[in-house]
């Protein structure tokens, strides 16, 4: 076991699961931003969710139903309107 966490190879594959958790981290800050706005950029956070809405984490469980709202129309892109 000890040396499993001293190989090269998993020192490296926790570098990389730590970097993804930071890079979805980041990415649900950027659009809790753009939806945080009074009039939201549609475009915007279409392309922001291109590649998924992160939800690892129970605060961002309600992320994705709105986000799909907002870019349906079925909520509209003015925040005081909802």
């Amino acid at each position: 076991m000890e040396y499993l966490i001293k190989s090269e190879t998993y020192q490296r594959e926790v570098k990389n699961f730590e970097f993804n958790k930071i890079k979805l981290k980041n990415k649900a800050i950027e659009i809790l931003n753009i939806i945080n706005q009074e009039t939201i950029d549609t475009k915007l956070l279409s392309r922001y969710v291109f590649t998924g809405i992160p939800h690892h984490n129970e605060d961002l469980i309600g992320l994705r139903p709105i986000v799909w709202r907002i870019i349906l129309g079925a909520l509209p892109n003015k925040t005081k309107d909802w």
